[in-house]
């Protein structure tokens, strides 16, 4: 009985993701419409469906509370490592020749 409740839950689990895709996916086909829209119809439309997002932690920096890129960088360089520009991150440098 216990192995017939499981599946069950785990059916019920796999059909409500589903579900939550499809839904998720509709709205973000509904958005991207929306803002192909916004776009075409000039600078006006498009910030007024931009203003309309919620403003969140990674919009804004609070200069009180914000670090640096210099203190990054001074950071990776006391831990001895590099800037891979290629790649926007900090790497292990590569290994000396002699």
């Amino acid at each position: 009985m216990r192995l017939t409740a499981c599946l069950a839950a785990c059916f019920a689990l796999a059909a409500a993701t589903a579900t939550l895709h499809a839904q998720t996916s509709i709205a973000e086909a509904r958005a991207a419409h929306a803002y192909q829209v916004a776009v075409q119809a000039g600078p006006p439309a498009l910030r007024a469906f931009l203003d309309q997002f919620p403003k969140g932690a990674d919009l804004r920096i609070h200069l009180s509370g914000a670090v640096y890129a210099e203190t990054f960088i001074r950071d990776a360089g006391e831990d001895g490592l590099c800037v891979d520009p290629a790649a926007l991150s900090f790497a292990k440098p590569p290994a000396h020749r002699r």
